[in-house]
C-alpha cells in the first residue's frame, strides 16, 4: 500500500503549507497540468467538475473517475467522498496509479487519516512518485557528478566531500584556476582514487577567456564514455537535497530510475549576502529567494546515460536527451553564488566578468551579474527575502519540489503576447511554433480564447509532452490554415524558421512574431 506521503493546509494566492496563504486556482491548474506533463498523459480522471482548467483542449479531457479504471493516470478529488466504501473503491484505484493529486475536506477510511480542518482546503499526494519506499541501491549502480571550475579553492572540498556522503562520485574539471583549487583537486584524487577524479581543461594551456561551450561539450562526451548510470551536471557553489527527507541523492535516483524516468529537474534558490562582513554563508541556513525568470525553473541537469545528450546549446541549463521521462517532484539545488561580501567582489569584478565578455558578446550567455556595478549591488536587504530553517523544508514543500507557486517575471513578454492577440481574429486556429519558454507562455495565455491546433518544434523527438499535448513535428503545419505564432525570442534565428516554412509550402502571411 502506497502511504499518503503529506498533507498540506493552503490558503491564498500561492502554495505554501501549515496556513501561510491560500491556494489559487491559476496554481492549481498548474499543477495539475505539471503532473499530467511529467505523467505523459492528457486526460484528467475527477469525481467532479473541475472548472477551473480554462485551456480548451485540456477542458475535453477531463474523464469521470467513476466510469474509468485509470493506470497511470492523474486524480483529482475535488469534493467530499461520499462514504467510506466509495472512499475505499477510489483508494483501490489510486494504488494503481503513479501520480495522483486528491483535495477534499476531510477523508478518513483504510489508514488514510486526515483531520477535519474547516474550510480549509488540504493538498494530498498519494502514489509511489511521493512515498519515497527505500530499496536497496545495488553496488553496481553508480552516479557522476561533473564540476566545472574555477577558483572555488573556499568551497570545492566541501561540495566534494559532500557529494561522496550522498553516494556519489565526482569528476573535477579545473579550468585553470589562479588560487589553490587544482591542488584540492589531486589531493581529492588522491585520497579517493576510485570516486574522484580530476583534470583540467584545456589540457595544456589555458584559454583568455571562459570557453563554456566547449566545456558543456567536454561534460557530454565523459557521460558517454564513463561507465555510470546516470550524470549530474553541478556547480562547486551547490548543494542539492532530494525530494523526501533522510533520503541520499543516490537512492532518490535509484528510486526514480525503478519508476522508469530518466530525467530531473531542478528548483534553484539563490543564498544572498545580506552584510557586509567575511564570514562564508556557504551551506548555512540564511537568507534566501526564489528565481524568478523562467531560466530558473528550466533546468534539468540530472539525467540517465544515453546515447545522445546536448548540454551546451542551453548554455548547461537543460540536458536535452531523447524521448525524456521528468520525475514530476524535482531535486532542491541551494545554490551560494557570492559567499561573502569578499568573495563576491573578487569572484564578480575580477574571475568572471573579465572572462565572460567573449561568450557574453557571440552567445548572449552569463548576463547574470551585468546589474551589479560596484560593491553596493552586493548586498541584498533581508526584507524582502525567506529566512531557511528547519520547517522550511515542509512549509515550502511545493514550491521547493515541484516549482509550482511561485511568480516569474513575464510582464514584458506578456506585453508582445496582447500585440500578438490584437493581430488574430476570435474563433481562429493557432499554431505555436517553438516549445520553450516563450511558447510555453504562449500557450498558457492564449489556450484559454484559442484552439490551438499544433504546437511543434523541430526537436520534437526531445521534448516531453506539455499541458497534456505533444509537442509535433513542424511539417504538421503544412496543410493547416491556423495563424502560425513564431515563438522564438532571436529574430536571426526566427526569420531562418520563417524562411523554411515558406520552403515547406506554409503562406508567410499566416505567420507572425513580436519582439520578446
Amino acid at each position: 500500500m502506497y502511504c499518503l506521503y503529506r498533507c498540506m493546509v493552503v490558503r491564498g494566492g500561492l502554495f505554501m503549507a501549515g496556513g501561510i496563504s491560500s491556494i489559487g486556482e491559476k496554481n492549481l491548474s498548474t499543477l495539475l497540468l505539471r503532473f499530467l506533463q511529467c505523467n505523459r498523459s492528457d486526460i484528467i480522471y475527477a469525481n467532479d467538475e473541475v472548472e477551473f482548467i480554462k485551456d480548451k483542449y485540456l477542458k475535453t479531457r477531463v474523464k469521470n473517475l467513476s466510469k474509468a479504471q485509470p493506470a497511470n493516470a492523474v486524480v483529482y478529488l475535488n469534493k467530499m467522498v461520499g462514504d467510506k466504501t466509495e472512499l475505499n473503491h477510489i483508494i483501490e484505484l489510486l494504488k494503481e496509479n503513479n501520480i495522483i493529486l486528491t483535495i477534499d475536506n476531510s477523508v478518513e477510511a483504510s489508514g488514510y487519516c486526515l483531520s477535519e480542518l474547516d474550510k480549509d482546503i488540504k493538498v494530498n499526494f498519494y502514489g509511489p512518485c511521493f512515498s519515497f519506499c527505500y530499496r536497496k541501491v545495488p553496488d553496481e549502480f553508480k552516479v557522476l557528478a561533473i564540476i566545472h571550475v574555477y577558483n572555488e579553492e573556499d568551497v570545492i572540498e566541501q561540495t566534494t566531500m559532500y557529494l561522496l556522503s550522498q553516494g556519489i562520485d565526482v569528476y573535477l574539471i579545473d579550468n585553470w584556476s589562479t588560487d589553490g583549487t587544482y591542488e584540492i583537486i589531486k589531493k581529492l584524487v588522491n585520497n579517493f582514487p576510485q570516486r574522484v577524479f580530476g583534470r583540467r581543461y584545456p589540457e595544456n594551456e589555458r584559454k583568455d577567456y571562459y570557453d563554456w561551450y566547449n566545456q558543456l561539450m567536454l561534460s557530454e562526451n565523459i557521460s558517454k564514455k564513463l561507465n555510470y548510470n546516470w550524470y549530474i551536471h553541478y556547480d562547486a557553489d551547490e548543494y542539492r537535497v532530494a525530494p523526501w527527507k533522510g533520503v541520499t541523492l543516490k537512492e532518490a535516483i535509484y528510486y526514480i530510475d525503478s519508476l522508469g524516468y530518466n530525467l530531473i529537474e531542478n528548483t534553484v534558490i539563490d543564498f544572498k549576502v545580506t552584510k557586509r562582513d567575511d564570514s562564508s554563508i556557504f551551506m548555512k541556513d540564511t537568507w534566501f529567494d526564489f528565481g524568478h525568470r523562467k531560466a530558473h525553473f528550466e533546468q534539468t541537469k540530472t539525467w540517465k546515460k544515453c546515447e545522445n545528450i546536448d548540454l551546451k546549446q542551453s548554455g548547461g541549463h537543460l540536458a536535452k536527451i531523447d524521448d525524456p521521462k521528468v520525475f514530476p517532484l524535482k531535486i532542491l539545488n541551494r545554490h551560494y553564488p557570492l559567499r561573502s561580501y569578499e568573495h563576491a567582489n573578487k569572484k564578480i569584478f575580477n574571475d568572471r566578468k573579465p572572462r565572460y565578455m567573449v561568450e557574453n558578446k557571440t552567445r548572449g550567455w552569463h548576463g547574470h551579474y551585468n546589474n551589479i556595478l560596484n560593491g553596493n549591488d552586493i548586498i541584498v536587504p533581508q526584507q524582502g527575502l525567506i529566512k531557511w530553517t528547519e520547517k522550511t523544508f515542509d512549509e515550502l514543500y511545493i514550491q521547493l519540489f515541484t516549482g509550482c507557486g511561485i511568480e516569474v517575471e513575464t510582464e514584458n513578454l506578456r506585453d508582445s503576447i496582447y500585440k500578438l492577440q490584437e493581430k488574430i481574429d476570435k474563433g481562429c486556429l493557432v499554431s505555436i511554433y517553438g516549445a520553450g519558454k516563450i511558447g510555453k507562455l504562449i500557450y498558457d495565455e492564449l489556450s484559454s480564447e484559442y484552439t490551438i491546433e499544433h504546437w511543434v518544434d523541430k526537436n520534437y523527438k526531445r521534448i516531453q509532452p506539455m499541458f497534456g499535448r505533444c509537442i509535433e513535428s513542424p511539417s504538421e503545419i503544412i496543410n493547416s490554415e491556423s495563424r502560425v505564432i513564431i515563438a522564438i525570442e532571436d529574430e536571426s534565428i526566427a526569420k531562418s524558421v520563417e524562411e523554411n516554412l515558406i520552403n515547406m509550402g506554409v503562406d508567410y502571411r499566416r505567420m507572425l512574431w513580436e519582439k520578446w
